[in-house]
């Protein structure tokens, strides 16, 4: 919960100004301890989530993350499709390929050619 920087009581959810004391409330980064920050999720300054205080993840990471799980379904027996209708990967086992699999998306049929 949200505390006045002035009068120290704690502010609803929300609140724009103190209503014990009329300060402007501050929002304060939980990483870097940025003020008066524009957006209502995260910090301008580092990217942390005001909510949580969790950094974002690197791109590349995440990207990697993303890789590590497509390489795993060939491995085990599943092949990853891409939808042409919604661009949507869809891990289809492969004992299931000859049935004619939709996209688990927008239902569209996938095209395994």
């Amino acid at each position: 919960m949200a505390h006045c920087r002035e009068c120290k009581k704690s502010l609803p959810k929300g609140a724009k100004f103190c209503g014990h004391c009329g300060a402007k409330a501050v929002i304060l980064c939980p990483s870097c301890g940025a003020t008066d920050l524009p957006g209502p999720n995260f910090c301008v300054k580092c990217g942390a989530n005001l909510r949580t205080g969790a950094k974002p993840r690197d791109p590349e990471e995440a990207i990697e993350d993303e890789l590590k799980i497509y390489k795993a379904g060939w491995t085990e027996g599943y092949q990853v499709v891409t939808c042409v209708q919604c661009g949507a990967k869809n891990r289809i086992p492969k004992t299931k390929m000859e049935r004619g699999p939709s996209c688990g998306r927008c239902k569209a049929p996938l095209s395994l050619g």
